[in-house]
């Protein structure tokens, strides 16, 4: 028991299997690269912006009917091997199983209405996206949480890789044959979710849950998570709202350009999540005495080093070579999208730095009522951009705005949690060393976003400037020992226990 102990706990703590995740996260983000190409070729500019809107009302209805559960579960970790009885763990599936189980059967009403009053088809689909979000909400969600934390890759892989087949597989067989593919693609989605929920129903039981859940411990973990909720909501505004912006000023056919390039921010961002949420457990462990003592193990700056270093990493690879991608992987008509691909990389670079801050206030220090004011006045400020600069600037103002809302989040949260930045050490120059490298790249890329020579050299000289960031970050993570301080504690009780 303790060998195993060890063997999980020091893998978990180790930079090197961050692949174990990313990997699997990594293919699950390529997988609508095959497939979405195919899509576009059968469907027209118009069809393909309505369906890039269902995956933002589908991005949604996560943002809302996750109730913010997933940040309590990584919170309550604290470095722990937890199952859906560990206490603190049963009651965010309390939460996520009532909630959803309620919002389904609203949904479902809705539908047995649309069909009896005879309901235009596009609301349907709305209506059955929402639904897909509520099945994926409770099934997906804690599912690939308690896979991150117990440090099990091959079941993450098998959730994350089975989920995108499933749902994107079916889209390409499915939508081309289709008289209506916008409401064939939300069915797809409530497809993969109702797979993925049968999935995590075989990993832990509801009846389990209802039953062990404390009414103290449902209290913690609703005043938590719900103030995330409108938080959020605001991130998606930021991340998605933006297609439906671009429908609005320049018309669906623009949406569904705009669509396409944002794949490529899309799957970074993911990327960027998956590597934020696979640091979640050390964030709380390293964490763990803070309440009481008001002392974080030196190792947090590091944690939070090597996450800037990696988003930084992500955003200046997708700005050097997405461009030359999109003209590679898409039909030669979308070529013209070129330079607002390499611009979407300062919103990639400005969302993850957001995520790694709000990241560090909610699972390290435990405090969350203030963060959705923060995200709700960079969502405000993203939304407005967009409706201002969009009609001016066309596709390539979307980005700009997008940006400059997620930059807005940033210091608002960095100012906020100073005091705790300050306690933990994580307030140092070099720190944002990583965040300049990649903001002079991302210019560069938009100047010669057509100069695919110079983008191919820029590309080749990001990897290793940022693998010797990163590297020196894990170097200081670990001691000669190869263990971490954290690693030793939870050893020691486990031999306790």
């Amino acid at each position: 028991m303790i060998a195993t102990a060890r063997k999980g706990l020091d893998s978990r703590r180790s930079l090197s299997n961050l692949g174990a995740f990313v990997g699997p996260a990594m293919l699950q983000k390529l997988i609508p690269f095959i497939a979405l190409p195919l899509i576009a070729r059968d469907l027209s500019f118009s069809e393909f912006g309505m369906c890039g809107i269902l995956t933002t009302i589908f991005l949604l209805g996560n943002s809302v009917l996750g109730f913010g559960q997933d940040t309590v579960m990584f919170h309550e970790s604290r470095g722990r091997f937890i199952s859906a009885k560990t206490s603190g763990i049963s009651e965010p599936l309390t939460i996520l199983f009532c909630g959803n189980l309620a919002f389904a059967a609203v949904c479902c009403g809705t539908l047995l209405l649309g069909s009896i009053l005879d309901w235009h088809g596009l609301v349907t689909a709305v209506v059955v996206e929402l639904l897909a979000a509520a099945v994926y909400s409770v099934g997906y969600m804690p599912l690939a949480t308690m896979t991150r934390i117990n440090y099990r890759p091959r079941v993450f892989a098998t959730v994350v890789i089975g989920f995108s087949v499933t749902q994107y597989g079916s889209k390409v067989v499915l939508l081309p044959r289709l008289e209506n593919p916008v409401l064939g693609w939300a069915l797809s989605d409530l497809a993969a979710s109702t797979l993925i929920l049968l999935s995590s129903a075989a990993t832990y039981s509801a009846l389990t849950v209802l039953r062990r859940s404390s009414r103290r411990r449902l209290s913690a973990a609703a005043l938590l998570g719900l103030p995330l909720v409108p938080s959020k909501i605001s991130q998606w505004f930021q991340t998605s709202s933006d297609r439906s912006l671009v429908s609005f000023s320049l018309g669906t056919s623009q949406a569904g350009l705009y669509t396409a390039a944002s794949q490529f921010s899309n799957a970074a961002m993911g990327l960027v999540v998956e590597i934020c949420r696979y640091f979640m457990p050390s964030l709380s462990e390293f964490s763990r005495d803070y309440g009481e003592k008001r002392w974080f193990d030196p190792r947090i700056v590091w944690i939070v080093y090597i996450q800037v270093a990696m988003v930084s990493l992500l955003c200046s690879m997708m700005a050097a070579l997405s461009p030359i991608a999109l003209e590679i992987i898409f039909p030669p008509s979308y070529g013209q999208v070129r330079n607002v691909v390499a611009a979407m990389g300062l919103a990639v670079l400005f969302a993850g730095a957001g995520f790694v801050a709000i990241n560090f206030m909610t699972v390290a220090v435990g405090v969350s009522t203030r963060i959705w004011l923060f995200s709700a006045l960079g969502a405000a400020a993203s939304v407005g951009g967009n409706l201002l600069v969009v009609p001016h600037l066309g596709l390539m103002g979307a980005p700009y705005a997008s940006a400059f809302g997620y930059a807005i989040t940033v210091c608002c949260v960095v100012r906020h949690s100073w005091g705790h930045l300050l306690i933990a050490g994580v307030v140092r120059p070099w720190l944002a060393l990583p965040i300049f490298v990649s903001i002079v790249i991302v210019v560069v890329s938009i100047v010669f976003c057509h100069n695919d020579a110079v983008l191919l050299s820029l590309g080749g000289t990001v990897v290793p400037v940022f693998l010797v960031l990163i590297w020196q970050g894990r170097l200081r993570l670990i001691e000669p020992s190869g263990h971490s301080l954290g690693d030793k504690r939870l050893l020691d009780q486990e031999v306790v226990r």
